[in-house]
């Protein structure tokens, strides 16, 4: 268990915009992999009774990569 792996790889979601595909399948394979990144987090913040997808969009939309989601505590704190 890493302390922020989570929000480590949803951050690492957000460089798949920036591929270039070759073709189609290849399209849909990155798609498939950025969703599948998202799920550790989403999993983590509906196990301590919140909206993961609340909390992925905000920290998808704030520029801090430092920036992660204590489930524990319900806050957002540098991990």
């Amino acid at each position: 268990i890493v302390p922020g792996g989570g929000c480590a790889l949803l951050y690492c979601s957000k460089r798949l915009d920036t591929m270039v595909c070759a073709n189609l399948d290849q399209s849909v394979g990155r798609d498939i992999v950025k969703q599948a990144l998202k799920v550790p987090i989403m999993t983590i913040v509906a196990n301590a009774g919140k909206e993961g997808v609340v909390v992925v969009e905000r920290l998808l939309s704030q520029g801090d990569e430092k920036l992660g989601y204590n489930a524990q505590t319900g806050e957002y704190v540098d991990m």
